[in-house]
């Protein structure tokens, strides 16, 4: 191989020194730069348009599901002591007297003779009045007639009549009749009759 001469070293260097210069040039002004790596016969290679993200699915929201929490049981404690019911004595009305009737007789006619031996000249009758229990009063109309008296007391009473006229003749005596009352005012009527009697 033939070794360079000092002139073709020269030139050789000056070439580099121009081609160097050139690339400087180049890169201050904007010229295609032979040298750049993204020039490739004077065009601009494109970049590679990136892949845009993919949106995640947007999916329905899940419901919570809702927990059953059991409710404690309280705790018994010390049993409450239920109150005794008072009694309350209630009294007892007091029973109301039925209104007083009528007064009943029984019987309500005596058949008497006049006196004399062997005669019957004396008879009972009995009074009595619904809802009452005071006393009753017997009176003759006519006591020289006939008297009465009040044999056997109590709540229904016995009353004797004694007919004390005598007859004449053979005329049976007149009768008469005797009244009975209460306290209340109420009144009944005891028949006195007569017959003829033979001694």
């Amino acid at each position: 191989m033939q070794k360079p001469t000092p002139w073709n070293a020269l030139r050789l260097r000056t070439f580099a020194l121009t081609a160097i210069t050139s690339v400087a040039i180049a890169g201050c002004s904007g010229a295609a730069n032979p040298f750049n790596p993204t020039n490739f016969n004077g065009h601009t290679p494109t970049p590679k348009p990136s892949a845009s993200p993919t949106a995640a699915p947007t999916g329905p929201t899940a419901t919570p599901t809702a927990t059953a929490v059991a409710t404690p049981t309280p705790t018994a404690g010390a049993p409450t002591p239920t109150p005794t019911p008072t009694t309350v004595a209630t009294a007892s009305p007091t029973p109301t007297a039925s209104p007083a009737g009528a007064i009943v007789l029984a019987p309500t006619s005596l058949l008497l003779s006049g006196a004399g031996s062997g005669c019957v000249n004396t008879g009972s009758f009995t009074a009595s009045e619904t809802g009452y229990t005071g006393a009753f009063t017997a009176t003759s109309a006519n006591t020289t007639l006939a008297t009465v008296a009040l044999t056997t007391p109590g709540t229904s009473p016995t009353f004797t009549v004694t007919y004390v006229m005598a007859q004449s003749g053979f005329t049976a005596p007149p009768g008469t009749t005797i009244s009975v009352t209460d306290t209340l005012g109420h009144s009944a009527t005891e028949t006195i009759n007569t017959a003829f009697c033979l001694p």
